[in-house]
């Protein structure tokens, strides 16, 4: 789990340090800011290491009916691929599945919460439908758009 303790101040322009005029303040929102970013990715680099990656995204994507099972394509893959055409904002992953026959992908954008800046989240989610209807034609599985929200108090929570 990402902590605060285990950051380190930024060297960088700072701001937090001008923006509260005291040094000890802005080195803490630093390290928050930090914290927050650190907490995304160790939360992708979890899922990858219980995932079945994939090796080539458009090799698979040119296999019309994958074996029984889920794997996983990153966001490094997606923006590779040489099939797929989105320099936008792609998705943090995309998820296909097999199961009694039916093929799915599912395009992913991960949430470390669930309250969402409205005008970033309507953007977001107009960048996955986007990307869904530009590449729609050359991914052959049903394919829908979803965010998952992660770090709730709950598992209800993340459910809901």
């Amino acid at each position: 789990m990402a902590r605060i303790a285990d950051t380190k101040v930024k060297e960088s322009s700072g701001a937090y340090r001008r923006l509260f005029g005291i040094n000890a303040l802005g080195d803490l929102m630093s390290r928050v800011q930090s914290a927050v970013i650190s907490s995304g990715t160790e939360l992708e680099r979890l899922i990858l290491n219980s995932a079945n990656k994939i090796e080539n995204l458009d090799e698979f994507l040119r296999v019309e009916i994958m074996d029984d099972g889920v794997v996983v394509a990153t966001k490094r893959q997606i923006k590779q691929s040489t099939t797929l055409k989105f320099r936008e904002a792609e998705p943090d992953f995309l998820i296909f599945k097999r199961r009694d026959g039916r093929q799915a992908c599912y395009v992913v954008e991960l949430k470390d919460g669930h309250l969402f800046d409205t005008k970033k989240a309507a953007a977001e989610r107009d960048a996955m439908h986007k990307f869904i209807a530009q590449n729609g034609q050359h991914i052959p599985y049903k394919i829908s758009a979803h965010f998952c929200c992660f770090n709730q108090q709950t598992c209800d929570a993340i459910v809901a």
